[in-house]
């Protein structure tokens, strides 16, 4: 099977989502290439539109969200939204592309490609069979309006809520978000802390703000070191902000047991090594999490459908949270001195998610073309 995975640089969920499917194809002997769909019509479309969805997370997330509730609204009063007809310019970039380098089958874990899909096959243009991947707890704007062969959403609960907002009942599979298989094989927690550099005998919170560095770490961090003894170790994340990680490294420059890191590729290990993670509730990295058995605080969301995936992992007891960053942070301090409390949510965790959906999804996938691995 040659397969192609489109995804888009609004966010590293989208990317670590394609790429897990990906390796999951890779170990079963397929051909599977990700690809950022909109640098097909040049570098700059892609910078542009990327850059402009992370500059207005992490600048303006108030403004995120209404602009995210002005889409939940649109969503539901047109059949074909201003974004379906923006994307279908790039129909004529996949047209090239697919002409050049065909494959058996497309999927894609992002809504802009699965909107240039429908609007290709609507025009009667022939495409392998499409699969689409919704990587949040929620039906996103405009979900609804695409029309894929398939639809992989992260958990049965949200069938009804897909199907009310336009997706045939027969198209979803409740396979859950793809994670990079590795996440869910156990990292000894001593070695993960010795190649990270971290202290083996203390107690280690993980604060993540996503790929974009987004929600107010500083804060956060200082709460959490307020709460927490000399035993205790923080590392935090700042991902793409690199705004945000020079200001806390100066900041904590003279606090020796916190750590601010930018970038990092090496999230099993972090995840591995903490004893807590904080983290805004990104549909992928609370997956992540769940797969890696990690206790997990959600911290004030980014406005939107990030809203949505705290309330389903907190009303389903898989993670905590706070209505104000200091609660927030006794929660994490809660989750690292109760092993009763830790226990009950790791339980959760297990039961509730599914986390081998890029093993699934790839299954799916092979059935679809009726092969067999």
């Amino acid at each position: 099977m040659k397969a192609v995975i489109l995804s888009c640089n609004t966010g590293g969920g989208h990317n670590a989502a394609a790429q897990a499917v990906r390796q999951a194809m890779t170990l079963r002997g397929h051909e599977a290439l990700v690809l950022d769909y909109l640098a097909l019509a040049g570098p700059k479309v892609s910078r542009a539109v990327g850059g402009g969805y992370v500059g207005l997370v992490q600048h303006s997330p108030k403004a995120f969200g209404a602009v995210y509730a002005l889409g939940r609204k649109v969503s539901g009063m047109v059949d074909r939204s201003p974004i379906y007809y923006a994307n279908s310019a790039m129909a004529k970039y996949l047209r090239e592309y697919f002409s050049e380098h065909p494959v058996d089958i497309i999927l894609t874990t992002h809504l802009y490609a699965a909107e240039t899909l429908t609007w290709m096959r609507r025009h009667g243009e022939a495409l392998p069979p499409t699969i689409a991947i919704a990587t949040d707890y929620t039906c996103i704007p405009f979900w609804g309006e695409t029309d894929c062969d398939f639809c992989v959403i992260p958990h049965e609960d949200l069938t009804d809520e897909f199907v009310s907002k336009g997706v045939p009942r027969e198209k979803i599979y409740p396979l859950g978000i793809p994670v990079a298989p590795e996440y869910s094989v156990p990292l000894d927690k001593q070695e993960a802390r010795k190649a990270l550099g971290l202290d083996p005998g203390k107690t280690i919170y993980l604060i993540v703000g996503g790929s974009m560095g987004a929600g107010n770490l500083g804060r956060l961090t200082s709460d959490v070191a307020r709460l927490t003894s000399e035993e205790a170790e923080l590392l935090v994340i700042c991902g793409s902000n690199e705004q945000m990680r020079s200001r806390l490294t100066a900041r904590f420059r003279r606090e020796n047991r916190i750590h601010v890191w930018g970038r990092s590729d090496r999230m099993r290990e972090l995840l591995a090594a903490c004893d807590v993670l904080f983290t805004k509730p990104g549909g992928l990295t609370s997956t992540e999490a769940v797969a890696a058995r990690i206790p997990l605080v959600h911290t004030d969301p980014i406005p939107g459908c990030e809203t949505a995936n705290r309330d389903f992992f907190v009303e389903r007891g898989l993670s905590i949270t706070g209505r104000t960053i200091r609660a927030q942070a006794r929660a994490g301090k809660l989750l690292a001195t109760d092993a009763g409390a830790r226990e009950e949510m790791l339980r959760a965790q297990c039961a509730v998610l599914h986390t081998d959906a890029a093993q699934s999804i790839c299954l799916l996938a092979e059935k679809c073309l009726g092969e067999k691995k």
